[in-house]
């Protein structure tokens, strides 16, 4: 990939620091979340790498993935695999539906908003996008993978629910077990594999209220997990508990904070996007991105 620059532009410092972000310094290829200002910090999903995204319950980690894979797969055309444990088919289309229209699927619509989703569904139907609900068993991951990976070409896996793949074996360590065989698939194909897990919060829900930017989330909570995985994207919702304003007096109404709390080829940081959970969307608005 060749680029020309031009030494009299203003701008060409600005292009080749953003560039620079994009391809990790190690020289691993990465795919773009399609928000700029977590690709800048992390580096994007790096290939050979497994990714956890983690949260509380119900904080949205499922339409996080989902619109992860509307960036990766729809915008970009790059062909995944999604294992959805927690919607059922019609459900991701439904969600991934109301993200590409910026509609609420569960309100009537008029004929043009019914006009809008007809197209849409067309663009659905030319997504590469590979899914499977079923029940996973981790000694078959690897082969199920490749053979999508042999036949479709696939950039990246999705998994939605850590705690639904099961092993063969039935012991303590289950889950170091789960994650040497997604790390091994990761390496094999050359592919990022991001999956979702839940987590815990130190002192509870209760300390919610007066953690203003992002709570203080119980690393032993992650245990093996945090250990095993090369990267942790962390989500936290202020407005889900109550907490609406900061100290600054910025509003923190419909901001999901996105904490890299483990990075093991990038930078560390957090960054802030914007949702409206009612038409399934996440999106980057840098005139309101909070400066944690």
């Amino acid at each position: 990939m060749n680029y020309k620059t031009n030494k009299n532009d203003m701008g060409v410092n600005d292009e080749v620091r953003r560039l620079s972000t994009w391809f990790p310094a190690n020289g691993q290829e990465c795919i773009l979340t399609g928000w700029d200002s977590l690709d800048k910090i992390s580096g994007g999903l790096r290939n050979g790498e497994v990714v956890v995204v983690s949260g509380y319950s119900n904080i949205g980690k499922t339409t996080f993935v989902i619109n992860l894979i509307k960036n990766i797969s729809i915008n970009k055309h790059l062909p995944i695999l999604f294992f959805s444990f927690q919607q059922p088919e019609y459900m991701v289309a439904k969600t991934l539906l109301s993200s590409m229209s910026g509609l609420n699927l569960n309100s009537p619509l008029t004929e043009k908003e019914q006009s809008l989703i007809g197209e849409q569904i067309e663009c659905l139907k030319q997504a590469p996008i590979y899914l499977d609900n079923e029940e996973l068993n981790a000694d078959l991951l690897g082969e199920t993978a490749e053979k999508f990976a042999k036949v479709n070409g696939i950039k990246a896996i999705f998994i939605d629910g850590l705690r639904n793949i099961f092993c063969t074996k039935h012991d303590t360590s289950d889950i170091e077990e789960i994650f040497q065989i997604l790390k091994t698939t990761a390496i094999k194909l050359n592919i990022p594999i991001v999956v979702t897990d839940t987590c815990k919060i130190a002192g509870g829900k209760q300390d919610l209220s007066s953690q203003l930017y992002y709570p203080n989330f119980d690393h032993t909570s992650f245990d093996p997990v945090f250990d095993a995985c090369d990267m942790m994207l962390v989500l936290h919702r202020p407005d889900y508990f109550g907490v609406n304003v900061d100290d600054k007096g910025r509003i923190l109404r419909n901001i999901l904070l996105v904490g890299i709390e483990k990075n093991s080829e990038g930078a560390k940081g957090m960054v802030s996007l914007k949702y409206d959970f009612t038409i399934k969307d996440i999106w980057e608005d840098e005139d309101e991105n909070l400066i944690l």
